[in-house]
């Protein structure tokens, strides 16, 4: 379970809306996308590194596999994530496994179920054994919302001006909260790319602004 996922008050119906916290560059995320996680185990066969049967090295087989991924039908121009990759123990022996992590988007518009479909059969197509971690289908609330139109207006007040409207690439508890029923948006403060690396910071002074920004839009909200 991730986050909001373990809650389980029935909140459908008694919440107006949710904001949830995450690194946007003070854009509000009324978007975003849905995601099938995955690890996989491809198949190969042993033999002398020297003998390059590419058909056998377990190594080359998952390289032509991500790179189908990429490919998938329903990406619409959105990229893929490989985490982790490993296989193989020495450049003389063919390896007999490969081992890979990803994170695949899914766009607005297409059902999970599809894009889970699409995905496997790719992995079946290599004999590919996998694990599917989590699968969550694209978030969407209309601009007119309650909670986009507050956080609008209070990010103005702050800000001097609304900020765009954008899409939240990243996994978030949105994804969660739309399950129960409960329309949300993501916004705050600093840089997504740095997220999750030996780099992630944040300027004091953009945590100032977005504690105003969260005065404001409490008050807004009541």
């Amino acid at each position: 379970m991730k986050g909001f996922d373990a809650l389980r008050i029935p909140l459908r119906g008694r919440v107006e809306g949710a904001l949830v916290l995450e690194p946007t560059g003070f854009q509000i995320c009324n978007f975003q996308l849905g995601s099938v996680e995955f690890e996989a185990e491809v198949p190969g066969r042993e033999a002398h590194g020297a003998t390059y049967e590419e058909d056998r090295n377990a190594v080359l087989r998952c390289i032509d596999l991500i790179r189908d991924l990429r490919g998938l039908s329903f990406l619409e121009g959105w990229g893929i994530t490989i985490g982790r990759i490993e296989g193989g123990k020495d450049c003389q022996v063919l390896p007999d496994s490969c081992k890979f992590t990803a994170d695949i988007p899914i766009p607005w518009g297409v059902r999970p179920e599809d894009a889970l479909d699409e995905v496997l059969h790719i992995l079946d197509r290599y004999g590919a054994r996998y694990t599917v971690l989590s699968v969550d289908g694209p978030v969407h609330i209309p601009p007119e919302a309650p909670i986009v139109r507050d956080l609008l207006g209070a990010a103005a007040d702050v800000l001097g001006k609304p900020p765009p409207l954008a899409v939240m690439s990243a996994w978030t508890d949105a994804a969660n909260l739309s399950k129960k029923g409960v329309p949300s948006a993501v916004f705050g403060a600093g840089s997504l790319a740095l997220s999750h690396t030996k780099a992630e910071r944040i300027a004091l002074s953009d945590l100032s602004a977005l504690s105003e920004v969260l005065r404001s839009f409490l008050e807004r909200a009541g």
